[in-house]
């Protein structure tokens, strides 16, 4: 009974660390006040969570701005340029030789005044560049693209038709560049399979090969291992391609999510106990074994061993 709340109890740290670790902490929004013709004011507003530091406008970072704003209509001007709200406070930096920087920990509202000349837009595309981080880790020129309505704007046609443009015999043969983007991409996956040829020899992997073998050849012939070999390797490449999911759906998901996970402290504490408590299995002391219940229908159903190979090929992918 005490495994059994032992391993409950590591698991379910296990999730709560990772779920913990969630970096989507700047989830911007955006608002417009109308000040005159052709002049606003935007409102952009986030929350500060999970400990994160955001810096404030208007600060030199080792040659970088701390903050800035990107339009598409590069004739837009900024009239008064990011400036934050009350409640920054004042930290010194040991990536930069404790250098005092502002920043905010908790919500941060940011304001900037434009002029858009001539005719303005029912609404207006740009992107906002923020840096963020915590303890050793620093994110500049982190970017958020916004689209947000202009009051009083109009809504612009920007089809354009040019009689000249023959489609059917273009200027420049566009095949070529083609051809070659089709040889960059088949270089690209050479090398990628290379690497992985490479990284088979480090100390991590290579002692792992016999074992994943065995494990295939050990219980079943050379056709049947064969084909589970050809399952594990689907698994695989199925669940690497479903942790890019989350970035083709979800536009707000940041690019550092998987690093924030893979380096978060509890995340790796938690690794740290179940490979001590593994270890100690090895060592003799005690026995890991499945419930009763569990290993009975485990046994009872050979399709359990197609689950085995999805846990082993999401253990390598993890």
């Amino acid at each position: 009974m005490y495994k059994r709340i032992l391993f409950f109890f590591l698991y379910s740290f296990l999730f709560i660390a990772a779920y913990a670790q969630d970096s989507t902490a700047f989830s911007w929004s955006v608002k417009s006040e109308r000040l005159a013709a052709g002049e606003y004011r935007l409102s952009f507003t986030t929350p500060v969570n999970n400990n994160w530091q955001l810096y404030a406008p208007g600060q030199d970072i080792s040659g970088i701005p701390s903050a800035a704003l990107i339009f598409k209509d590069s004739s837009i001007a900024i009239i008064t340029p990011l400036t934050g709200s009350e409640g920054s406070k004042t930290i010194k930096s040991a990536i930069f030789d404790n250098q005092p920087f502002r920043i905010y920990e908790g919500n941060a509202t940011w304001t900037a005044t434009i002029k858009i000349p001539g005719e303005v837009p029912s609404s207006l595309l740009g992107a906002i560049q923020y840096t963020y981080g915590k303890g050793d880790e620093f994110y500049p020129s982190e970017s958020k693209d916004f689209e947000v309505s202009l009051e009083g704007g109009i809504v612009v046609n920007n089809r354009i038709r040019l009689e000249s443009i023959d489609l059917a015999n273009p200027v420049q043969q566009c095949g070529i560049e083609k051809e070659e983007k089709k040889g960059s991409l088949w270089k690209i996956f050479l090398l990628g399979f290379l690497g992985g040829l490479v990284a088979l020899l480090t100390p991590c992997v290579f002692p792992m090969i016999p074992l994943t073998v065995s494990f295939f050849t050990k219980k079943s012939g050379d056709q049947k291992g064969t084909s589970n070999a050809v399952i594990y390797g689907f698994f695989i490449f199925l669940i690497y391609v479903s942790f890019s999911i989350p970035f083709h759906l979800i536009g707000t998901v940041s690019p550092t999510i998987y690093n924030d996970i893979s380096t978060n402290i509890w995340l790796n504490l938690a690794f740290f106990i179940v490979f001590i408590v593994f270890a100690i299995s090895f060592f003799g002391y005690f026995e890991i074994t499945l419930p009763s219940g569990l290993a009975n229908k485990a046994n009872a159903r050979q399709s359990g061993n197609l689950l085995g190979i999805f846990f082993m090929a999401l253990t390598l992918a993890i």
